[in-house]
């Protein structure tokens, strides 16, 4: 239980972060309708009329939901003074080029001291 707790909270952040919710509630709409209407005409007619481009209220919400995050955009620049970003700035990175005598085509001299050689059987622990 304990393993599985993240994984499905994860997975409900992910849902719910990509508006799976406004789907869900979509297709709920469109079973009440199909419902409603099947009660007066065959299931293939309320099938036709639902899917016609007739809007029920949980359609028009879905439909106003959907489109709020595009309206609500700040436009150029603009930003709203209610916003308070909690973020510290990001760091600037400066970078600088080496020393041009740093490299040399002599070896330096730490690479020219030899090394011996390790002992052939490994030391025990």
């Amino acid at each position: 239980m304990h393993r599985r707790l993240p994984i499905v909270l994860t997975l409900v952040a992910w849902l719910l972060a990509t508006g799976v919710q406004w789907d869900l509630l979509q297709v709920f709409g469109w079973a009440r309708m199909v419902v409603n209407h099947s009660q007066t005409m065959s299931i293939t007619a309320a099938v036709k009329k639902t899917f016609g481009g007739e809007m029920c209220g949980v359609c028009e919400i879905v439909s106003q939901a959907k489109r709020r995050p595009a309206d609500a955009a700040p436009a150029g620049g603009q930003h709203d003074a209610k916003v308070v970003l909690l973020v510290p700035a990001a760091p600037s990175f400066v970078f600088f080029a080496p020393d041009p005598g740093a490299w040399s085509a002599a070896p330096s001299a730490a690479l020219s001291v030899p090394r011996t050689a390790p002992p052939l059987p490994p030391p025990r622990a």
